[in-house]
């Protein structure tokens, strides 16, 4: 399945790893929707990669996935402009405990889309190399519990730069069935794995 000519909206589009996405996305042939707080870089994003792919390959809204009327007016904007949107990515997100009602509100809450038909794959990502995991409260802990974890422990959860993520993204949107679940991690290819019934958990008595 051939992604040139499709839409893509993806929500926290203009960093890390939502970054990193975009581009490959671009180069695979699809247009993109970006959907990001920061207007400021948003905009200087979508002025750079249309220099780079052509007017009209990328568009910024701004906005906040927190806000349901934020997201609508965005899903409208992006519709009217390009008639469709083929690809949802819910990729905005934060790590910092100390404003945890903002994290469960970015993490957790936001609905972007409420209709059926829609084919949902879980994209997770392994530990990856972003501000997620320096800047604020969080990453000063997980810098914390790195330099204390077994030399052992670390091998066993390689780090990987976002650009392996943006590179897994095309071939996982042409071969992912709905309800699949993919994982990249380590900067290895992406791979679909399987969660058994919740039955076959059941711990056995002694």
């Amino acid at each position: 399945m051939s992604l040139k000519g499709k839409v893509a909206f993806l929500t926290g589009g203009v960093g890390g790893i939502g970054q990193c996405i975009t581009k490959n996305l671009l180069d695979s042939g699809v247009t993109v929707v970006l959907f990001d707080l920061n207007k400021a870089k948003g905009e200087e994003t979508q002025k750079k990669l249309e220099a780079e792919y052509g007017k009209g390959k990328v568009h910024f809204i701004s906005g906040s996935v927190t806000k349901k009327e934020d997201i609508e007016a965005a899903f409208k904007e992006a519709v009217d402009k390009y008639s469709r949107i083929d690809y949802m990515f819910n990729n905005a997100g934060i790590m910092d405990d100390a404003v945890w009602e903002a994290q469960i509100d970015i993490n957790l809450y936001p609905q972007l889309y409420e209709k059926t038909g829609v084919k949902v794959i879980a994209f997770c990502p392994g530990l990856t190399e972003t501000e997620l995991l320096t800047a604020g409260n969080f990453g000063t802990m997980f810098q914390a519990f790195i330099s204390q974890a077994p030399p052992e422990q670390r091998a066993k959860h390689p780090s990987q730069k976002p650009e392996s993520i943006g590179v897994a993204i095309p071939k996982i949107l042409q071969e992912a069935s709905n309800g699949s679940i993919w994982v990249v991690e380590g900067g290895e290819p992406g791979y679909e794995i399987s969660i058994p019934f919740y039955p076959e958990w059941k711990v056995q008595n002694a």
